[in-house]
């Protein structure tokens, strides 16, 4: 199972922030989060409570995940290793097509004429 970010939903990897109410966040979604919105806690504020329950100053901590290493004997790891490769590829495109569509409508016009 791999550790998502609370807002965009994405794959964290490995330097995020952790709110104290328990929630992973990629920097930059967290940044996005508290240029537009006024509520103390990303964590608190997505899951449309009214309030923190922890000081302001205590939000956030800095973190870095760890990941065991890859066996490549163990084909049980390789299989892991392969999804994990996969789901990184079907992320960018998701993000490819949200935040670059007039892009992505060009290069698939291009590709379908060449």
């Amino acid at each position: 199972m791999y550790a998502c970010c609370k807002i965009c939903g994405g794959i964290v990897e490995q330097s995020v922030w952790l709110s104290v109410c328990g929630y992973l966040f990629h920097t930059e979604c967290l940044e996005c989060f508290h240029e537009n919105s006024r509520k103390p806690c990303a964590g608190c504020g997505t899951n449309e409570r009214d309030g923190c329950e922890h000081p302001l100053d205590m939000t956030y901590t800095a973190v870095c995940l760890r990941r065991a290493s890859i066996d490549r004997e163990d084909e049980n790891h390789l299989v892991l290793w392969e999804l994990f490769e996969e789901v990184l590829k079907l992320e960018a495109q998701w993000r490819r097509d949200i935040f670059l569509p007039e892009l992505c409508v060009f290069l698939r016009a291009y590709y379908d004429e060449g």
